[in-house]
């Protein structure tokens, strides 16, 4: 029996490269809120010898993650990466951001 197309017509490739988006922005979400738990470079003393925990590489790691995601969309036809990068609709971005922005100095954020 031939396969009936899904129902909201993405194929098998595109299907893959969303499943594989979400799972990493996840992970971005997960290592961000153990940052915030647990603070950039923990230390667990708990055991012996006390291990240390370096939350701020995790959370790079997470995000280049989820940058080659977006190619891998790309590569599939998803997205186009010049519209992510595009200057003038990030900065756009950045601005309508601005006034949710209390702890951060936006100095140069713009530029």
């Amino acid at each position: 029996m031939a396969k009936k197309p899904h129902s909201n017509g993405l194929t098998p490739a595109e299907t893959e490269a969303l499943e594989i988006l979400t799972e990493e922005c996840s992970e971005v979400i997960k290592s961000a809120m153990k940052m915030l738990r647990h603070g950039k470079q923990p230390v667990d003393n708990s055991v012996e010898p006390p291990v240390a925990y370096d939350n701020k590489a995790d959370l790079l790691g997470e995000i280049q993650d989820v940058l080659a995601s977006i190619y891998i969309c790309r590569h599939v036809g998803l997205v186009e990466t010049v519209g992510i990068i595009n200057d003038r609709a990030l900065r756009e971005r950045l601005r309508r951001r601005l006034p949710y922005l209390h702890h951060i100095d936006t100095t140069g954020l713009l530029d």
